[in-house]
């Protein structure tokens, strides 16, 4: 038998340099890759705050903006509009003037009758249509002892306007000492009226009324006659739901909406219902400002206008001063430019407050309601403060009982629960008195959070293939298949890559427990003020209702009879 051969074959040891380093490569791109879905999934509720922050930061930027431009083209619109009034109604100025002018001049003697009869002659001229032109050529005749002439302006006149007319003659015979004849203006003024639609200017007999300009004689017929009226009114089916619907809009026309950011910083980041907490304190802001505006009015002295002679021309400025119907659809859009320049370009709120004005802008309108304007808006119908009182006085029953209708409901519209939302965690309290309750709510579900996405930190795969690979490799060694140190080498990268990893998954969830510890503490630090500012809002909600009750015994002690000057002096005022 030959003998055998045997060769020892030598492989070359293995070159895993490239593989190593693709593979490092490859665990490298893994890591930065897992570090950056941890960093993002760490960021994202900060993100989220941080974008709803954003947002209303930018809706608040909007509406500002919107504001802002509304608040512009307003101050545009009121010069425009006041210039369109003086160049269109000019005229008429002119004309207004020249009333208590002739007046007063017969009174000094100063001015020749002729040149009186002149001027109103020119005026008449030069502004055809308008019902105070003719009225003054009568007043001019009258004075110059002209009775065909007088007829005959009178005739004009009133054809133009026989309300007006009726009504600025009953004044003047009234200053001129001819009381007779002043009631018979009166009285032909009066059978003219239709209480359902009376006119603007009876605001003029109102405040005569209540200043006692018209005689002992007068207060007879003007009571009697405004009693008949408002009888007649409430005879009327659904008068009196009218009436006291009417001065409900009157009053919610009184309310202001206010700012109160930067008092209640906190609820107005993190309340959700932020709108309806502050409508509810705006309502119940209500009570004190109307208590205010009826004690600064009742607390006026009763005015000293010096003669009669004054008081009476005083009226007479308001009857003629007073816009006419063809001025009253400019004068509208002049209020509502106003209103918005008041509200600083909130154009809503604008037209809330004038949408409880506009009946004030009615040329005709029912007597109550007139008392109403002459009440709550007496700058928009020239009304003194006199009338503001007899007008509150006539109608305190209707006034009580649509205050105690707005109160009830505004009283139903009191917000809830105050609802939060901090950084996803929804929550809510009523009183702020369960603080610790939501705080622990709060740590509970950030800690449920946190527990969720530490348990979705996991290892890379790729360090539990790096092991597998070695122990292969290890394995072909021990065979004779691959080096020995081949296989150690792969055992000692695999074991420190798994290592690596390890320590890796441990130090995100250290600074997972980190970052949520953090949430933890500052969302009770939030919980904290909301409830601080929630006790506060309650606090402030009932110390404003609290004005209700001395409000409503306030308006209980009105009575008509106490602001009816008798000779020139007011009867005692409620204090």
């Amino acid at each position: 038998m030959a003998d055998t051969e045997v060769r020892y074959v030598e492989h070359p040891a293995a070159n895993l340099s490239g593989m190593i380093s693709a593979v490092n490569e490859m665990q490298n791109q893994v890591n930065n890759l897992g570090n950056e879905v941890l960093t993002v999934s760490g960021r994202v509720d900060s993100i989220n705050s941080q974008f709803q922050d954003f947002m209303q930061d930018f809706r608040r930027f909007v509406e500002q903006d919107l504001k802002d431009r509304r608040l512009q083209e307003a101050l545009s619109d009121r010069v425009a509009l006041r210039q369109e009034l003086e160049t269109r109604f000019a005229r008429h100025k002119q004309v207004r003037r020249y009333v208590t002018g002739i007046l007063q001049a017969t009174d000094v003697s100063l001015v020749r009758k002729d040149t009186i009869q002149n001027c109103t002659e020119e005026l008449m001229v030069a502004i055809p249509h308008y019902w105070l032109a003719p009225a003054l050529i009568a007043l001019s005749a009258w004075i110059n002892n002209n009775a065909p002439l007088t007829e005959k302006a009178l005739r004009e006149a009133m054809n133009r306007d026989d309300e007006k007319t009726s009504l600025m003659f009953c004044l003047i015979c009234r200053r001129a000492g001819r009381n007779q004849a002043s009631y018979q203006w009166l009285y032909r003024y009066f059978a003219m009226q239709d209480p359902t639609s009376v006119e603007r200017k009876l605001v003029v007999v109102l405040d005569a009324y209540a200043n006692g300009l018209f005689g002992a004689d007068s207060r007879n017929l003007c009571s009697g006659q405004i009693g008949a009226w408002i009888g007649e009114l409430e005879d009327t089916v659904g008068f009196r739901e009218a009436q006291v619907e009417r001065w409900q809009n009157a009053i919610m026309g009184k309310m202001r909406k206010e700012n109160k950011t930067e008092q209640y910083p906190y609820l107005a980041k993190y309340c959700t219902n932020w709108s309806d907490v502050s409508d509810t304190l705006d309502r119940s802001r209500l009570h004190g400002i109307m208590y205010g505006y009826l004690q600064d009015l009742f607390a006026q002295p009763a005015g000293n206008l010096g003669e009669l002679k004054a008081q009476l021309d005083a009226l007479l400025n308001s009857l003629v001063g007073n816009y006419d119907a063809e001025e009253l659809p400019l004068q509208e859009r002049l209020r509502m430019a106003d209103l918005i320049v008041e509200c600083k370009g909130d154009e809503p709120e604008a037209a809330r407050r004038f949408a409880a004005e506009k009946p004030s802008f009615d040329e005709h309108s029912d007597l109550t309601e007139l008392l109403t304007n002459a009440a709550m808006n007496p700058e928009l119908v020239h009304a003194s403060p006199a009338t503001q009182k007899l007008s509150l006085a006539i109608s305190r029953d209707w006034l009580i009982e649509a205050y105690e209708n707005v109160t009830v409901q505004n009283r139903n519209e009191i917000v809830g629960a105050l609802q939060f939302d901090i950084e996803g965690f929804k929550c809510e309290t009523d009183q702020g008195d369960n603080e610790e309750e939501l705080i622990d709510k709060a740590t509970a579900h950030f800690e449920r959070v946190r527990d969720e996405k530490i348990s979705s930190v996991k290892q890379s795969p790729i360090d539990y293939f790096l092991l597998a690979a070695a122990a292969v490799v290890l394995v072909l060694s021990f065979t004779g298949s691959l080096p020995i140190p081949v296989g150690l080498v792969a055992v000692i990268f695999a074991g420190i890559k798994f290592f690596l990893g390890r320590r890796k998954v441990q130090s995100d969830i250290e600074g997972l427990m980190r970052d949520y510890a953090d949430i933890i503490q500052r969302a009770g630090e939030v919980i904290r003020a909301l409830c601080a500012e929630t006790v506060d809002v309650r606090q402030e909600i009932a110390r404003l209702e609290g004005d209700y009750e001395p409000l409503m015994a306030y308006m209980k002690q009105i009575a008509p009879e106490q602001f009816i000057a008798t000779n020139s002096q007011r009867n005692v005022i409620i204090a």
